[in-house]
């Protein structure tokens, strides 16, 4: 795990840096225990199908990355909250 810039016990990914192109060094710079929220998640937001693509592959990553617990909200633009399991 790169943790150059640090550990976060909370992260906020709302640009695409965080999410579309960076979501590795996201989740690498969650803490134990942090929490991840990612909005913009409702795959009805985005009626290009490159976008639905890479929004989908974002979901999926998150769900099944095996140090996240994760959970999907149906409100707003789509919120995907992850929190980091204990080592």
């Amino acid at each position: 795990m790169d943790t150059a810039l640090g550990t976060f016990d909370l992260i906020f990914a709302d640009a695409p840096s965080g999410k579309w192109t960076g979501l590795d060094l996201t989740i690498a710079a969650l803490a134990p225990h942090g929490i991840l929220l990612m909005d913009d998640m409702d795959l009805s937001r985005y009626p290009e199908p490159e976008h639905q693509r890479i929004v989908t592959g974002i979901r999926h990553t998150v769900m099944a990355h095996p140090e996240l617990v994760t959970a999907e909200l149906a409100i707003g633009s789509g919120i995907v909250l992850a929190a980091r399991r204990a080592p």
